[in-house]
């Protein structure tokens, strides 16, 4: 993904379809936009429409749980960070944090959102915020791990390694990380 394309791709445009936000017996929540979608491909078009549709049929449904709420929010999340509308993404994921503050996939995407954005330090505070929810979760450490590099935190980035590396000891990206704090320590 490129990072500096994703903010060209969200400048603000008016789509014939107003913002939705969740109603008030789930919180407040950021109004979901769609970007102008017009570079994306028919398919891709498509697909986000679809799962923005989904949200707010679940949104505007009395009946539809938190969880299933926050799922929707993340689903839409997902498509959009992988089309690269990045802003739209975040407040997607950021929605499904607030609905379910337990679930470790919303701190986990949000800190891929601030990643894309070339953000480490934002980044890191949610790689470590999914860790507190759950520590042994490979790809958060690494993650966390990389960030701490490109912010120059070897102390802080080794054990995160090194605890990958004892849960899942033939991860590439965590021996990647591992020679890299090698080099990084000449």
């Amino acid at each position: 993904f490129f990072a500096a394309a994703c903010t060209s791709k969200e400048t603000a445009w008016a789509t014939s379809q107003p913002p939705i936000s969740a109603p008030a017996v789930h919180g407040s929540r950021r109004p979901i936009v769609l970007p102008d979608l017009s570079s994306a491909t028919e398919s891709v078009q498509t697909l986000i429409r679809e799962r923005y549709a989904l949200l707010k049929s679940k949104i505007d449904s009395a009946e539809t749980a938190s969880e299933d709420l926050a799922t929707a929010y993340g689903d839409l999340g997902k498509l959009l960070i992988a089309a690269e509308y990045l802003d739209t993404a975040e407040a997607c994921f950021s929605n499904a944090q607030a609905l379910v503050a337990t679930d470790m996939r919303w701190p986990y995407y949000r800190g891929h959102v601030e990643r894309l954005k070339n953000e480490p330090s934002k980044a890191a505070a949610f790689f470590e915020e999914t860790l507190r929810l759950q520590p042994d979760h490979v790809p958060s450490l690494i993650w966390l791990g990389e960030m701490y590099l490109a912010e120059s935190r070897l102390e802080s980035a080794e054990p995160l390694f090194t605890k990958a590396l004892s849960l899942q000891p033939r991860s590439a990206r965590a021996l990647y990380g591992s020679g890299r704090m090698a080099l990084a320590r000449q």
